[in-house]
């Protein structure tokens, strides 16, 4: 569970916030409806520099602390008299504050929803075990070899076939109302492996084939760097529908496509899995991962070595995390060296 100074936390920012908008109402001419535009100032000043996003990672739901914040408005509002106008100026600004607090956490990806979700409810800054990625009965490959189609279907197992079909007619989340194409994977359904980004971006939605763009066009690179190519590997993404702008995934929408990403991993029996970026370590590694700190380790989870590396698209927005990029891919190369040499000198069909 969240500890009480999460939401002691919680309570403290709304309500720093909330009274920094009762004293202009107490002690300025501001009207009302000017305060209501300071409060929807302030909201997309926080958002659009990202202040706001740690608020809300702190609390574990978007909405917590404008939430707060409202309560308090309300709560000192209805102290001081309906006749009084700083009730109007506190419950329109409280209002704002909430509405412009769940925006920006729904744009900037934050995951509320998912954190108010009665599945939620135990645990609302929770995820998924590795479990819900690797499946209790993955085995190392050389332990239990791949099955071929047919004996697949005989022991029960969905073949890739099977497992595609499901995903490209999926209407598990509101992303189906918006995607042109199911980005379903790419790659060696026989790879040792693995590649995970977030999510597909306006190009891999256009055409149906993750990291196609710029960013994708950059992945090439790095593989090249260490020797490897697109076919010597498997690269899908935690969510198979693009999300508006490009936004992160929203905890919701992760939670109802994780299952095909699931499956896919306990077909593919990788030895390795590289997370591309921050969002995908989060999910798959750690929940309080921290990719500034560390990208680049090794971390053992089921008997499959994952590494997580910065996301392409962050290394062509900051070329200065190329260098330490490079000493990852190089201990990259290494642990395939180790775990799977065959990797580098075949070219699955």
């Amino acid at each position: 569970m969240s500890s009480p100074g999460t939401y002691l936390a919680a309570f403290l920012c709304g309500g720093v916030l909330c009274l920094i908008g009762q004293i202009l109402i107490d002690k300025t001419k501001l009207t009302p409806a000017r305060i209501l535009v300071l409060y929807v100032v302030a909201g997309v000043v926080l958002g659009a520099t990202g202040l706001y996003r740690p608020l809300v990672d702190l609390c574990g739901a978007g909405a917590t602390v404008p939430l707060t914040g409202f309560g308090y408005n309300l709560a000192t509002g209805v102290s001081k008299g309906v006749a009084e106008s700083g009730f109007l100026g506190a419950l329109m600004g409280g209002i704002t504050s909430t509405a412009v607090g769940i925006t920006a956490a729904v744009f900037f990806g934050s995951g509320w929803q998912s954190s108010l979700s009665p599945s939620r409810s135990r645990n609302p800054l929770s995820f998924p075990s590795q479990a819900d990625i690797i499946s209790p009965d993955h085995r190392r490959r050389e332990q239990a070899p791949a099955l071929p189609a047919e004996r697949r279907r005989a022991h029960g197992m969905v073949t890739w076939e099977e497992l595609e079909d499901r995903c490209l007619h999926c209407q598990n989340c509101a992303l189906a109302d918006t995607r042109t194409n199911v980005v379903f994977g790419v790659g060696n359904r026989q790879a040792d492996v693995l590649f995970i980004g977030e999510g597909p971006g306006e190009q891999e939605d256009l055409q149906g084939e993750p990291f196609v763009g710029p960013a994708g066009q950059f992945l090439d690179v790095m593989l090249s760097v260490i020797d490897l190519h697109r076919s010597n590997v498997y690269i899908a993404n935690i969510v198979k529908c693009r999300p508006p702008r490009n936004r992160d995934p929203l905890n919701i929408e992760q939670d109802a496509c994780i299952g095909y990403l699931r499956t896919q991993t306990a077909l593919l029996r990788p030895k390795i899995i590289v997370c591309l970026g921050r969002v995908a370590a989060m999910r798959i590694i750690d929940k309080d991962f921290r990719i500034t700190r560390q990208h680049g380790q090794w971390f053992e989870r089921a008997g499959i070595q994952i590494m997580a590396l910065y996301h392409p698209s962050a290394l062509l927005r900051d070329p200065n995390k190329r260098p330490e990029t490079f000493v990852d891919l190089k201990r990259l190369q290494a642990k395939i060296q180790e775990l799977c040499p065959e990797t580098f000198s075949n070219v699955f069909e």
